[in-house]
């Protein structure tokens, strides 16, 4: 079996950072954005201006929160005990009071996982040293440094950008579904 170094997106993948994002909105700041539309595009499009969005970012990211999505927790151990290695990451700015990833990884009993906070910029660069990448937007990444691709299908990756991005990758996988990702990062080890 081939041991993989896998990528993990955060917000999106390994946690409902959309719903709690969608939820402040409502609750701070009286914007109803619909799941759909939950990108930083679609909170403009929906009443946020630049100032207020990075408020509500403020918020999200020193939030706790923050639940997993569904049996991410569980198949993230999984994969970690298959020897497998993990790194979180997450497009935002890291900062003390912002540390909700190291955070979650141990209020969820995750274990020891690294995490990568890219400030802003894209992923791609931290790609390269990917064997296989799970994440909920594809429009971070560039197409020359992709990794082979499992893409979270969310209500706010399914318009333009997903349509047009993912037919110009040729290794990707779309799926909802933890156990999924695990049957295929098996299939790609060949465990």
């Amino acid at each position: 079996m081939k041991l993989l170094k896998i990528g993990i997106d955060f917000g999106g993948v390994v946690a409902d950072v959309p719903g709690l994002k969608q939820s402040i909105a409502k609750e701070k700041f009286g914007i109803d954005v619909p799941l759909e539309e939950i990108t930083q595009e679609g909170c403009m499009k929906n009443g946020f201006t630049k100032k207020t969005y990075e408020l509500l970012t403020e918020y999200l990211y020193s939030n706790p929160d923050v639940k997993p999505m569904p049996r991410a927790v569980e198949y993230m151990r999984r994969i970690k005990d298959d020897g497998h290695g993990i790194h979180v990451i997450s497009f935002q700015r890291y900062t003390e009071k912002m540390n909700v990833i190291g955070n979650f990884l141990s209020n969820q009993g995750a274990g020891d996982i690294e995490y990568t906070m890219t400030n802003n910029k894209p992923k791609s660069w931290f790609c390269t040293m990917m064997d296989l990448l799970i994440d909920d937007r594809i429009d971070h990444l560039e197409d020359e440094h992709n990794p082979y691709l499992c893409l979270f299908d969310a209500p706010y990756n399914r318009k333009g950008v997903l349509d047009s991005r993912i037919k110009r990758i040729g290794n990707y996988e779309l799926s909802n579904n933890w156990e999924k990702f695990y049957e295929e990062i098996c299939r790609i080890s060949g465990k």
